[in-house]
C-alpha cells in the first residue's frame, strides 16, 4: 500500500499504535489544494516526532491510555484521535492544540463542528484542519472523482471534496465561527489565518490498471496506492503464489502488519480458501491482506463480488 518501492518510515516501530499514528503524522496527503498540507509538510512533521514516538514505542501506555478512552471506535474518528495525541504532545515543535471538536451552534441548531484549532509554531498563528481518512476504489479511468468509491458503496470522492470545500473549511468563515473562536482558551483573540484539509488514505486501482490514465484529478501524485479485483480475477493473479491471506478488521487499514503479527481473530487461508469465505452473497468489497510464509505482508487489497459495483 505504497506509491514506492521504499521502506515505510512507520514500520520501524513494534507497536501497531505508534506505527498508525506514525502513519497519520507522517503518510501523503490524498488530496493536495493550494494552502493545504502536502507531502512535504508530513515528512517534516514525522521527521520532528521521531524521538518522541521511538519513547512512545518503548512504552505506548500514555498513547493506549489515550485511545482507549475513545468512546467512537470507528476508523475515522482513531485517526482523528491519533492527530489529537500528536497536536497535545506538549513539546510538538509544528503545531499546538488549542481546540478540538469546536461546535458552531447558532439559535438553538448545530451548523458544524470544527475539527481542530491548532496554532503553528513556525508563524505564530491560528489554522483550522479538517481530517479524514478515505479508502477509494477506482471503477473507470479517466481522472473524475465520481469514479472512486468506498467499499461499501456510500461515500464517493467526488461528494468527500464538495463537502470539504462547500460547508467543512467555509464554517470557520462564518460570523457565528468567527465568534466561537474568538472566545477559545488560548486563542487569544486573533483570527484564523487558514482553514486547511489533512486528507489521508489510500486509492485502489484495478490489477494491471494503468495508474496515470486513472489517478483522479486533484490527488497527491505520490499517493499511497493498492489494488482491487473482482474474485475470478484475484484467484488468476494469486492461486498459484503460495501466499497466505486473511481478512483484515478495519482496526488495521492504516499500516501492514509487522513480521509475524495476525490480524485479530482471524485466520490464514489459501486464495481458493478466502474466496469461498466471501462467497455469501454480499456487494460489499471486503479487504485482505497476504503474507509470506514466514508471516511477513507481502500487499493488500479489496476482493469484490463479480459485477461489483453494479452487483
Amino acid at each position: 500500500m505504497t506509491a514506492t518501492s521504499e521502506p515505510l518510515p512507520w514500520l520501524r516501530w513494534r507497536h501497531r499504535e505508534v506505527r498508525d499514528l506514525a502513519w497519520v503524522i507522517g503518510s501523503p496527503p490524498l488530496l493536495t489544494q493550494p494552502g493545504w498540507p502536502d507531502s512535504g509538510d508530513c515528512r517534516h512533521w514525522l521527521s520532528c516526532s521521531q524521538d518522541w514516538l521511538a519513547t512512545l514505542d518503548a512504552d505506548p501506555a500514555a498513547l493506549l491510555g489515550f485511545l482507549a478512552e475513545a468512546r467512537d471506535h470507528r476508523l475515522g474518528h482513531a485517526v482523528e484521535r491519533l492527530l489529537c495525541f500528536w497536536l497535545s504532545w506538549p513539546d510538538n515543535p509544528c503545531y499546538r492544540l488549542v481546540a478540538h471538536q469546536v461546535a458552531i451552534r447558532e439559535d438553538g441548531r448545530t451548523l458544524g463542528e470544527l475539527d481542530f484549532v491548532v496554532r503553528s509554531m513556525a508563524t505564530g498563528q491560528l489554522e483550522h484542519w479538517e481530517i479524514a481518512v478515505k479508502f477509494f476504489l477506482g471503477i473507470a479511468p479517466g481522472g473524475r472523482l465520481c469514479d472512486w468509491v468506498g467499499p461499501g458503496l456510500r461515500d464517493r470522492l467526488d461528494l468527500k471534496v464538495a463537502r470539504l470545500l462547500t460547508h467543512q473549511l467555509p464554517l470557520a468563515r462564518t460570523p457565528r465561527a468567527r465568534a466561537v473562536l474568538a472566545g477559545l482558551p488560548g486563542a487569544d483573540g486573533d483570527g484564523l489565518s487558514a482553514s486547511r484539509a489533512l486528507v489521508k488514505g489510500c486509492l485502489f486501482y484495478p490489477l494491471d490498471a494503468d495508474l496515470p490514465s486513472w489517478q483522479p484529478h486533484g490527488t497527491a501524485s505520490d499517493h499511497l496506492h493498492g489494488w482491487w479485483a473482482t474474485q475470478a480475477d484475484f484467484l488468476r493473479r494469486f492461486a498459484e503464489t503460495g501466499l497466505a491471506w486473511s481478512l483484515l478488521p478495519k482496526a488495521h487499514w492504516l499500516t501492514p502488519l509487522s513480521a509475524g503479527e495476525a490480524p485479530d481473530d482471524q485466520r490464514w487461508m489459501s486464495p481458493a480458501e478466502l474466496i469461498a469465505r466471501l462467497s455469501d452473497g454480499s456487494q460489499r468489497a471486503v479487504m485482505a491482506v497476504i503474507g509470506c510464509r514466514d508471516g511477513r505482508e507481502v500487499t493488500r487489497g479489496f476482493v469484490a463480488p463479480a459485477g461489483w459495483p453494479a452487483g
